[in-house]
């Protein structure tokens, strides 16, 4: 998979956020940062993971929505060091699944 390929289907845990505050009820997100702040209220996600996947986020909509423009350094940088932020995400969605 390329490099790009690979980010998006880590950036694609950014969704299951989404899924987990319609499935917890835990109310209408003005915006998608939003869903992070609920997701630390309600004990799912630590404030440090919370504050990773609002920059996972941005760099999700810069290749998305503005490839063409995006910094080719900062995407390696993020392959190379910051992956594996996503796995401390999912270490504590399913940590909270498992308590429920």
């Amino acid at each position: 998979m390329v490099d790009r390929e690979r980010i998006l289907a880590r950036l694609d845990d950014l969704d299951v956020c989404g899924l987990l505050v319609s499935g917890l009820r835990l109310g209408i997100p003005g915006e998608e940062d939003d869903l992070f702040e609920r997701l630390a209220r309600a004990g799912v996600l630590s404030g440090a993971t919370v504050q990773t996947l609002r920059r996972m986020k941005g760099l999700r909509n810069l290749l998305v929505h503005e490839y063409g423009r995006v910094d080719n350094q900062i995407v390696f940088e993020t392959i190379r060091d910051r992956l594996g932020d996503f796995d401390a995400c999912e270490r504590e969605i399913l940590e909270f699944l498992r308590r429920q």
